[in-house]
């Protein structure tokens, strides 16, 4: 959803960016000029553009919404499957070359790319996300862990999730608490980067697998089962307090989690 409420997606089977305008109930598609480019994630800009990346196509693209014209870029690695994507605050265009295992950015001032690899080989990484102070953030499927970029130092910075899920969908809330959806564990998880603390919490419906994730009004944060076939929704003010201090919430814990929620008591209460 743009800022002026319109949902945008993609439409990867019949190669368009769609627009639904929620006012007037219409739709609008957009053709993409390279056949068969199978655009799977996007984003809008700070001038309400949309970017997206072209999996099948090796490009990201944008869409001028006032205009509606598509300009495509090819991506310097041959065959990097461009996934997740997101604009920073200085309007450059970030995203994960899944096949390249890099983590690239793109500034459409300069009209030029850079590639960061991503240390850890065969990582599988998927989405990403911008937290507050403008660190990149995305997921390493394949080790099982979130990471942190720095665009200053250009270095990296992981965390291994607790319990050994798969991260999916990433989003950043405003206070600098990165959530992530663990398909496989069936659970939906936050990393408090600053005390590098994760809560994670399991989804009520048996085989859930919860995919992608996003913050919306009022800090509450919603989520897809995709075996479910259903929509979450978590309230955070109601779960996480502003201290980041455990709140009052029944939370069911499985056998590793509880055995890791008593070392933590034991190691703030030795």
């Amino acid at each position: 959803m743009d800022a002026n409420g319109i949902i945008w997606f993609a439409e990867q089977d019949a190669n368009q960016i769609g627009r639904f305008d929620p006012k007037t109930k219409t739709f609008k598609e957009y053709e993409i000029p390279t056949p068969n480019s199978q655009p799977v994630r996007l984003t809008a800009d700070g001038s309400g553009n949309i970017w997206f990346t072209e999996f099948a196509a090796n490009k990201i693209a944008r869409l001028d919404t006032r205009k509606g014209h598509i300009k495509e870029y090819a991506i310097p690695t041959q065959l990097s499957q461009p996934m997740g994507i997101a604009v920073d605050e200085k309007g450059r265009v970030w995203f994960i070359e899944t096949q390249a295992n890099k983590l690239a950015v793109f500034s459409p001032a300069a009209g030029k790319f850079k590639e960061h690899a991503i240390q850890s080989a065969f990582s599988a990484p998927n989405e990403i996300a911008i937290d507050k102070t403008g660190g990149v953030w995305f997921s390493e499927r394949k080790d099982r862990r979130l990471v942190r970029f720095n665009p200053a130092t250009e270095k990296f910075k992981r965390f291994d999730i607790p319990s050994r899920g798969v991260p999916e969908g990433i989003t950043a809330d405003k206070k600098g608490n990165i959530w992530y959806c663990d398909k496989r564990g069936g659970k939906v998880g936050m990393l408090n980067p600053a005390q590098g603390e994760f809560v994670e919490l399991n989804v009520a419906v048996t085989n859930g697998q919860p995919m992608d994730i996003v913050i919306g009004a009022a800090d509450s944060v919603w989520f897809t089962e995709i075996g479910a076939n259903n929509i979450g929704k978590l309230n955070m003010s109601n779960a996480i307090s502003d201290g980041y201090k455990p709140a009052k919430l029944s939370v069911k814990l499985d056998d590793e989690q509880r055995r890791m929620f008593e070392q933590k008591q034991e190691q703030k209460n030795p």
